[in-house]
């Protein structure tokens, strides 16, 4: 039991150290964060609290594994194997949170994979960082991995180190320790919805400084690995001076005074209806969708449209920002990127308008909801918020 306990210890530690990456990540851009007021500050706490719970179940996994050999077999090798553990894991959680805090000041987001283009190139990368904030940047990658290292070695280490080491274990402890594996592997998914964890579960904020406070760094840089960065070899399919005749041929259009009214009001409500899996032959028998085929007559159809992509994230982004589909990837599952785009919801709030979203399923899957935030709609209806 006593082995159970420690786990339990172990992975509250993990969580409090991510917690605390919080407040010190506001108070490094405390310029941007005192802008936004007190309450969005907690919120990032809040918000931010699920993405916590999986990375923590990352480090904790193999803790676990070696509490659950301890509890089998009388092992002299585990303590010491913990110690390495916990230093390689803290050295790495502060050599990735704290140049993160200062990256964040250039970049806009938080640290990925894109730091590795850096490093070949040391001298560029730290051009516009003075000695001095090097150095203290440095010190704090040490302050920050003995503190880690510390609190795991009183709450951790010590109270596991005095542990009786038993050959044998009660067989009701033994066979606890999978059923908690299999609890840590929910944490670590987010929970058993359609989608896994993603950063758009913390996404609660129209102010986008809020929803990236919010993100765990090591869950930005470990998600960043999986996902390709080299996009221009994937799709240039003929030279560059090709591809620009062409689209300008397409963008060409003669200037013009005046521009077609369609509608007889200035200021309509708008209501867009995105549907999928809606073809044109759908809307070719009456009886099957009489109201649409009645719409159709009151109003203007354009018969010529196809869809851009065969996948909800991908037609999405087509349809509220004009954002091509790619047939390998969808710029949603890139944040950093996503949050640049421009869209019909981002322009009618600039206008005045109120926007919102009323989502059929689990709108945090495929980062679907952190598109949406980053575009200004922050009244979101789903299945799952």
């Amino acid at each position: 039991m006593k082995n159970i306990r420690t786990f339990l210890i172990c992975y509250l530690v993990f969580v409090l150290l991510f917690i605390l990456q919080k407040p010190v990540f506001l108070i490094y851009h405390w310029e941007q964060a005192s802008a936004g007021g007190f309450i969005n500050c907690l919120k990032t706490l809040w918000y931010g609290k699920s993405m916590d719970y999986s990375v923590a179940g990352y480090f904790t996994a193999v803790p676990a594994l070696l509490f659950w050999i301890s509890s089998c077999f009388a092992n002299r090798f585990t303590l010491p194997v913990l110690r390495v553990y916990f230093v390689l894991v803290c050295l790495l959680a502060a050599l990735i949170f704290v140049p993160d805090l200062e990256l964040y000041t250039y970049w806009g987001f938080r640290i990925d994979s894109t730091v590795f283009s850096y490093i070949m190139f040391p001298k560029d990368a730290l051009a516009s960082v003075s000695v001095q904030k090097a150095l203290g940047l440095l010190l704090f990658v040490v302050v920050w991995t003995l503190l880690q290292y510390g609190l795991l070695v009183k709450f951790v280490i010590r109270p596991f180190s005095k542990l009786r080491q038993k050959k044998s274990a009660k067989i009701w402890e033994i066979l606890l320790f999978p059923v908690l594996a299999v609890l840590l592997f929910v944490v670590i998914r987010g929970g058993v919805t359609t989608s896994t964890m993603n950063v758009s579960r913390v996404y609660f904020s129209d102010n986008m400084f809020f929803n990236h406070a919010a993100v765990n760094s090591c869950f930005s840089m470990f998600s960043s690995l999986s996902k390709p960065k080299n996009f221009k070899k994937r799709y240039h399919f003929m030279d560059d001076s090709q591809s620009e005749n062409i689209f300008g041929e397409m963008m060409r259009h003669e200037p013009s005074d005046s521009v077609p009214t369609l509608l007889n009001n200035s200021r309509p409500n708008i209501i867009m209806v995105i549907m999928e899996s809606f073809g044109k032959k759908v809307l070719e028998d009456a009886t099957v969708t009489p109201n649409l085929n009645r719409l159709i007559k009151e109003g203007i159809l354009f018969d010529r449209m196809y869809a851009n992509s065969f996948r909800t994230d991908r037609g999405l982004v087509s349809v509220l920002s004009g954002f091509p589909a790619q047939p390998t990837m969808s710029i949603i599952k890139y944040p950093d990127k996503a949050q640049h785009l421009e869209s019909i919801p981002s322009v009618l709030k600039k206008s005045g308008y109120s926007v919102s979203f009323l989502y059929g399923g689990d709108v945090n899957f495929a980062y679907i909801k952190s598109y949406l935030v980053s575009q200004g709609i922050t009244d979101i209806t789903s299945d799952w918020n």
